[in-house]
This record gives structure tokens, sequence and C-alpha cells, in this order.
């Protein structure tokens, strides 16, 4: 149970940190960059690691926390961020995790879904953007930006994981 409360503050955490450098450090320092998804980033190695309910459930609170600070609509981003957690925490029990591309292929993968669905419902359907422009100028550096942060930041995420979230099996326990 401790343990369980311990994971949960410690993801709690990663994600307001996402959020801070996502919404105001990195703007701040590049005011002319593109600015990757950290959330993004972070809820496709989280999901890799934790499985598929958790990585719904860091892909929604994730999404959320935009939707109430960014979203029109209450919901949008925390479909999507948590569908991409759940479909990163199924890949990975088929992948390898300890592998460094393999993070930042779902990373990419995750951000460019993400561009995609927010073409489609927030600007396409407004009739706002042409899609050659929005994918040179928005996505690709936004996707190449997530890629970076998660190859830089996937070890540390890693070791988190080994130190603290990695739930111990009974079998693994050493009784004194």
């Amino acid at each position: 149970m401790l343990t369980k409360i311990r994971s949960a503050i410690i993801i709690l955490i990663l994600i307001i940190i996402a959020f801070l450098l996502q919404t105001s450090a990195f703007p701040m320092l590049f005011p002319r960059i593109v600015t990757p998804n950290f959330l993004i980033a972070l809820t496709a190695c989280l999901s890799l690691l934790l499985g598929c309910r958790k990585g719904l459930a860091v892909g929604l609170v994730s999404g959320l926390l935009c939707d109430i600070f960014f979203g029109n609509v209450i919901g949008y981003y925390g479909l999507v961020y948590g569908a991409i957690g759940f479909v990163c925490g199924k890949l990975g029990h088929l992948m390898y995790v300890e592998d460094i591309k393999f993070p930042g292929l779902l990373s990419a993968g995750s951000d460019a879904a993400l561009c995609f669905f927010s073409y489609i419902f927030l600007f396409l359907l407004k009739n706002r953007m042409i899609f050659g422009y929005f994918v040179v100028h928005v996505m690709i550096p936004e996707i190449i930006g997530t890629v970076l942060f998660a190859l830089l930041f996937y070890p540390v995420i890693l070791r988190l994981y080994r130190r603290f979230l990695r739930e111990v099996r009974e079998s693994e326990k050493s009784f004194v």
C-alpha cells in the first residue's frame, strides 16, 4: 500500500515537472523554437515501463492537465493522451524496454499521432491551416524535440522505475 502511494506521488511529480518544462521553462529559455512535447514523451516512456493500465492513467492525468490550462474543451487531450498511454503500455509488453531506441521511436510515433489528431480536430475542421505548412513548421520540429527529450531523460526515468516504481514480486522479497 505504501509503495503504491509512493509510486503515485513520484509519477505525479514527474508529470508536474514535465508540464512546467513544457509550458514555462522551455518557452522562456528558447522563445523562437517550437516547444517539444515533454508530457507526451513522459507518457510514452512511463507507459512503456508501467504497462497499459498505469499508462492510461498517466496519459489521462497529463492530458487533463493540458485540457485544464489550454484546452477549449475538457477531455480532448485527456482522451488522446490516455489512448496513447494505453497503446504504449501494450507495446511495452512486446518489446525490450531496456533499449534506448524504442522509447525514442515510441515518443516520435506518439507525438506524430497527437499532432495529426490535433490538426484534424483543432485546425482542419475550422479550415484554418494548410497541412504542408503544419507538418514542416510545427509537426517535424516538435517531434524532433520530443524524441531528443525522450532519449536524454529515458535513462533517468528507467533508473527511477528500477529504484522506486517497480512493484516487487513476492518471490523477490527477502525474508529476514
